[in-house]
């Protein structure tokens, strides 16, 4: 009986040592967890606290738009407002999807739009027939790594966003509760949550009324749930009147 007792004993010190070490390890992977959250938040940027007040409501529907990057093979010419060449050639699906983003990455140099021309370059009614303006469309260089908005802001991946000016006015600061706490992927590659804050800094062909239109970047792909390219698709988004963080995003946006 006294060496069963004794066993007794022993399984029990052992399961008690193995839960404890369990609660350790959870304790461990948990705090590891929470570091790396944290480190996604405070990435690029995107720690802005949220508003203590949300006032100013807007509802709001969104679409997306990207900086595509192709190589020069040959086919519809890139001029500039002054019908000179710039040197540069696309298949003519490439140039209307550069003409409707507004902007291409070639050989690592962006162009940007500069305006329209006179006479249409190709045909983009098979890939964009709502977008009649797209194959006049002609380009300029650009300084900025993805392209310009308007009042020479450059656009930011994830930042940027193009409105109406008459609903939403440039430079306006935008939080849109849906988007905190998004992850995102950076043009390097790492992954961050976003803090839900956007900045008017471009307009657009089709951008009218309630419709704001998000810059993501590089890539073609959309990780914001709430966008939806739906006019039925709102959500709510609340106009930022805290300077600080207005001028935080302001300066993100000008030219380096």
């Amino acid at each position: 009986m006294g060496a069963g007792r004794k066993g007794l004993r022993r399984r029990a010190w052992l399961a008690l040592g193995l839960a404890l070490g369990a609660l350790a390890l959870l304790a461990v992977v948990g705090g590891l967890l929470r570091w790396r959250q944290a480190q996604w938040q405070h990435a690029e940027g995107f720690d802005l606290p949220a508003p203590r007040a949300l006032k100013n409501p807007l509802t709001l529907w969104a679409t997306w738009y990207w900086t595509p990057t192709y190589p020069s093979t040959g086919g519809v010419p890139l001029l500039d407002t002054e019908e000179h060449p710039l040197g540069l050639s696309l298949p003519p699906e490439q140039f209307c999807r550069a003409a409707v983003e507004g902007a291409v990455r070639i050989g690592g140099q962006v162009y940007t739009f500069a305006g329209t021309g006179p006479h249409k370059l190709t045909d983009c009614k098979p890939y964009w027939p709502q977008m009649p303006q797209a194959p006049y469309v002609r380009f300029e260089k650009s300084d900025s790594a993805y392209g310009e908005g308007v009042d020479d802001y450059d656009l930011v991946p994830y930042r940027t966003v193009a409105v109406d000016e008459r609903h939403i006015p440039v430079g306006t600061v935008l939080y849109i509760p849906s988007a905190r706490g998004n992850p995102i992927t950076l043009p390097d590659g790492r992954r961050v949550l976003h803090d839900g804050y956007f900045f008017a800094a471009d307009d657009g062909y089709g951008i009218g009324g309630n419709h704001i239109d998000v810059f993501i970047g590089v890539s073609n792909d959309c990780p914001f749930p709430w966008v939806l390219s739906r006019p039925d698709a709102t959500f709510t988004a609340y106009i930022v009147d805290d300077s600080t963080i207005k001028e935080k995003l302001r300066r993100r946006h000008l030219p380096p």
